[in-house]
C-alpha cells in the first residue's frame, strides 16, 4: 500500500494530545484509518502526554512497520515518514509527522497547527537533541523519530479491545447534529448573489455616467436589502452554532467518562469554554471566502464580455494575484505560528509566575524570573519581526504582481470610450485587493479550524453507556475484585489487588500517601477502568454508571458552588432534609449567604462537612465512598461524627480512606495498602501494620509538638 502524497491532517484536540494525532495521521497516510479518539484512549494519554514507546508499540500493533531511531538531527531528511520529537517555544516537547521533502521544503503535520511547509534547515533548529548516556559513560546525542518502513500486518487476536475498536469505531461527525445544510447553502447563495451583483453594479455605474441613474439605484437598494439579509443569516447561523453547541455539551457532559476530563489540564477546558462564541464567526467567514472568490470570477467574466481581447490579461491578474497569495501563504503561515507560539509562551510564563506568587517570593527568585521573562520577550519580539517582514514582503510581491497585471489590463483598454475604460481601469485595480482580502482569509483558516476542531472534540469522544434508572433494592452492594490492576499515565497503580467485600460491611482503608487508596476507590466511581483482572459488583460486572446512582460519595474533590449552604445540601438531591443534614454534620455556625467559589469562603473543615452534608441526604444509598471525610476537623468533631458513622447509611456498604491510622481501629475491618497492592486484610486487633503506622504519626505529632519549643537564635 503506497503512502499518499500529500500528509492527513489531523489537529490535536488538547494541549497534550499531538502523540496521539500524529499517529492517526500516519496511519491515515498509509490507508489506515483509526479513530483519533480511540487512540488517545488506548495510548493511556494523562496529563504528562504520550512516550514515543508507546507511539511506536502502538504503531505496530495497528500495522505499520516502524523502528525507533536516533540520528544526527541533520540527517532526520533521510528517514521519512517519520514522527520526530521537537522543542516549543515554552520548552515543552511536541511531536510531528515529517512526511516527505520537496527541495529544499519538508512536508510537516503538525498537531498543534496541520499542514505546514518548512525549510528542511530550519526545521533543524526545531528538533529536540536527546543525550543518551552509554554504559560505560560515553554520551551520544541526536534527533529522536519513529521511521515507518512500510504496513505490516495486524493480529487482530492479539490486538487488544480499545485498539480494535480504534480500527472499527467509523469516523465521527460531531458536527452533523448541529448543522443543518439546507441555512448554510441559503447563505451560500446568497453570498453568490452579492458578489454578482457588486459586478453587476459596477456595470450600470457605466450607464449612469451617461445620464441613466436608475437602474443603479435599482441594483444599490437591491444589494442593500441581500447585505442586510446577509448580515442577519449570517449572525443567527453562527449564534444558532454557538447555543446548539452549549446545548449539546450539557447533554453530552455527563456522558463522558471521568477520566476523560482528569487527563486533560484544566487550564486546557478552560481554553475551550472561553473560545466557545468563536464559532458565531465561521458563517461570517464562510460567506467572506465565498463572496471574494466568485466576485473576482464575476468580475474576469465581466471584462470578457465587455472586451474579449481584454479576457486574457483580466485572467492573468486574477491568477497572479491570488497565486501570489498562496504562494506566500505558507511563508507566512510558519512565522504566524512561531509568533502565536512564542506568545502562548509568554503568556503560560506570566499565568505560572501568578500562580507561584507566593513560593516566588520565599525563594527570593525574582531575579532568576525576571531573566526567564526577558528571553522569552526578546523570542517573541524577534519572532513578531520576522511574521511582520513577512507579511510587508507578502504584500509588496502581491501589488507588484497585481499592479503590472492590471497596467497590462489597462493598457489594453486604452482605446474604449471614457465610461468603459473607466470600469475596465477600476476592475483592474480591484483584482489586486480582492486577491489580498483572499490572502488574509487563507491565514486566518488555519486558526479557526483548529478552535472548531477543539470546540467539537468532546461531542466525538467515546461516553459511557446511557444511565439507567436503578432498580430499587435494600441492603448494601457486594464487591469482588480479582487479581485487579490499574494503569494511569503509563504506571501501575493498582497491581493485583483481590478483595472480597460483603453487603453491609463497613471498612476502613489506611496506607502511606501513593498507595493507592484513592485509586481503589476511584475504580468504584468510573475514574478508572482495570486494565486487567475482573472487577464485579452483586456478581455482575462493575457498571461505574448503574453504581454511582446508589451511592454516597464523600471527598475534598467533590465540588462546592458559590451558591447557599441550603442550595449546596440539596444539590442533586430530591426533598432535601435541610435540618437533618445540618445538625448530623454540625454546620449551625454556617450562615454566609454565598459560600464562595469552590467553598473559598469556608474553612477546609467546614467546606468536608458540607460535603458530609449533601452525602447524607442521598436516597437509596447502597454504597457509601468516603476518602478522608473528616480532613479538617478538630479531634473533638472527628471523634463525634465517627460516633455517629455507624447510624449512617443503614445497610450500605461503606469504605472509608484514611490517613489517620487511629480512625481505623473503631473498623471491624481494615485493609492496608502499600504500593498499589493489599498487603493486610482483617480484624485491626490482629494486625501487624496498623501498629507500625500507629506509632510513625504519633511520632511525627510529638515531633510537631516539640517544635513550639525550639528557640530560634540569630
Amino acid at each position: 500500500m503506497s503512502k499518499r502524497f500529500l500528509v492527513p491532517e489531523v489537529v490535536q484536540t488538547s494541549g497534550m494530545d499531538c502523540g496521539p494525532a500524529a499517529l492517526s495521521c500516519l496511519l491515515a497516510g498509509f490507508g489506515i484509518n483509526a479513530s483519533y479518539g480511540r487512540l488517545r484512549e488506548a495510548c493511556q494519554t494523562d496529563v504528562d502526554g504520550t512516550s514515543i514507546n508507546t507511539l511506536e508499540d502502538t504503531a505496530r500493533l495497528l500495522g505499520l512497520d516502524v523502528v525507533q531511531l536516533m540520528v544526527p538531527p541533520t540527517r532526520v531528511v533521510r528517514h521519512l515518514p517519520a514522527i520526530v520529537v521537537v522543542r516549543l517555544p515554552s520548552g515543552m516537547l511536541h511531536f510531528v509527522v515529517v512526511w516527505r521533502q520537496h527541495g529544499q521544503f519538508l512536508q510537516i503535520m503538525d498537531p498543534a497547527v496541520g499542514r505546514r511547509w518548512v525549510r528542511a534547515d530550519r526545521f533543524v533548529d526545531e528538533i529536540y537533541v536527546h543525550t543518551h548516556r552509554m554504559p560505560d559513560g560515553a554520551k551520544v546525542e541526536g534527533a529522536v523519530l519513529v521511521r515507518v518502513n512500510g504496513v505490516g500486518t495486524v493480529d487482530w487476536d492479539a490486538l487488544p479491545a480499545d485498539l480494535r475498536a480504534a480500527l472499527t469505531e467509523p469516523p465521527p461527525r460531531p458536527l452533523a447534529e448541529m448543522v443543518r445544510p439546507v441555512p448554510w447553502g441559503v447563505l451560500g447563495v446568497g453570498a453568490v448573489a452579492a458578489a454578482i451583483g457588486v459586478t453587476v453594479e459596477a456595470v450600470l455605474f457605466r450607464e449612469a455616467i451617461n445620464g441613466s441613474f436608475g437602474p443603479v439605484l435599482g441594483v444599490a437598494v437591491g444589494l442593500l436589502v441581500l447585505e442586510t439579509l446577509l448580515a442577519l443569516g449570517g449572525t443567527r447561523l453562527g449564534r444558532g452554532l454557538d447555543l446548539g453547541l452549549r446545548r449539546t455539551l450539557l447533554g453530552r457532559l455527563p456522558l463522558l467518562p471521568d477520566r476523560y476530563l482528569h487527563s486533560r489540564p484544566t487550564s486546557d477546558l478552560a481554553e475551550r469554554a472561553h473560545r466557545l462564541h468563536q464559532l458565531r464567526d465561521l458563517p461570517a467567514l464562510g460567506v467572506e471566502v465565498v463572496r471574494t472568490l466568485t466576485e473576482i470570477v464575476a468580475v474576469v467574466v465581466a471584462i470578457a464580455l465587455i472586451d474579449f481581447d481584454a479576457a486574457l490579461p483580466a485572467a492573468i491578474a486574477a491568477v497572479t494575484a491570488v497565486g501570489a497569495s498562496l504562494v506566500v501563504h505558507p511563508v507566512i503561515a510558519e512565522r504566524d505560528l512561531r509568533q502565536r507560539s512564542h506568545s502562548g509562551a509568554l503568556a503560560r510564563f506570566f499565568l505560572d509566575g501568578m500562580l507561584g506568587l507566593t513560593a516566588l517570593r520565599a525563594h527570593t527568585a525574582e531575579a532568576v524570573v525576571t531573566a526567564e521573562h526577558d528571553r522569552r520577550l526578546r523570542d517573541w519580539a524577534a519572532s513578531g519581526r520576522a511574521l511582520a517582514r513577512a507579511v510587508v514582503s507578502a504584500e509588496a510581491l502581491q501589488r507588484i504582481c497585481g499592479v503590472g497585471a492590471a497596467a497590462w489590463l489597462v493598457w489594453q483598454a486604452r482605446d474604449h470610450e471614457p465610461a468603459t475604460f473607466l470600469l475596465l481601469a477600476f476592475w483592474a485595480v480591484s483584482l489586486p485587493t480582492l486577491a489580498a482580502r483572499v490572502g488574509r482569509l487563507t491565514r486566518q483558516w488555519p486558526w479557526h479550524r483548529n478552535v472548531a476542531h477543539r470546540l467539537v472534540e468532546p461531542l466525538a469522544a467515546p461516553q459511557e453507556d446511557q444511565p439507567i434508572v436503578a432498580k430499587s433494592v435494600d441492603g448494601g452492594v457486594a464487591i469482588a475484585f480479582r487479581n485487579v490492576s490499574v494503569v494511569a499515565g503509563g504506571h501501575t497503580v493498582l497491581d493485583g489487588v483481590d478483595l472480597s467485600v460483603m453487603a453491609g460491611e463497613r471498612i476502613a482503608i489506611v496506607g502511606a500517601s501513593g498507595s493507592g487508596k484513592s485509586t481503589l476507590i476511584g475504580l468504584l466511581l468510573g475514574w478508572h477502568v482495570p486494565a486487567g483482572g475482573v472487577a464485579e459488583i452483586d456478581g455482575a460486572p462493575l457498571d461505574p454508571v448503574l453504581l454511582r446512582q446508589s451511592t454516597a460519595w464523600v471527598d475534598p474533590a467533590v465540588s462546592l458552588w458559590n451558591s447557599s449552604l441550603a442550595d449546596n445540601l440539596g444539590y442533586g438531591n430530591a426533598d432535601p432534609d435541610i435540618a437533618r443534614a445540618v445538625d448530623e454534620a454540625e454546620l449551625n455556625g454556617i450562615r454566609a449567604n454565598q459560600l464562595g467559589d469552590a467553598g473559598g469562603l469556608l474553612s477546609g473543615g467546614e467546606g468536608q462537612r458540607v460535603r458530609l452534608g449533601r452525602a447524607l441526604l442521598r436516597s437509596n444509598v447502597r454504597l457509601a465512598l468516603l476518602d478522608e471525610p473528616f480532613r479538617g476537623l478538630d479531634p473533638a468533631q472527628r471523634d463525634r461524627m465517627l460516633e455517629r458513622l455507624d447510624s449512617w447509611w443503614h445497610g450500605a456498604t461503606v469504605l472509608m480512606v484514611t490517613h489517620d491510622a487511629r480512625e481505623a481501629l473503631g473498623f471491624p475491618r481494615v485493609l492496608v495498602m502499600e504500593r498499589g497492592r493489599i498487603v493486610e486484610d482483617g480484624d485491626p486487633a490482629a494486625s501487624t501494620r496498623l501498629p507500625e503506622l500507629l506509632d510513625e504519626q504519633a511520632g511525627s505529632r510529638a515531633l510537631l509538638a516539640g517544635w513550639r519549643n525550639v528557640e530560634v537564635g540569630a
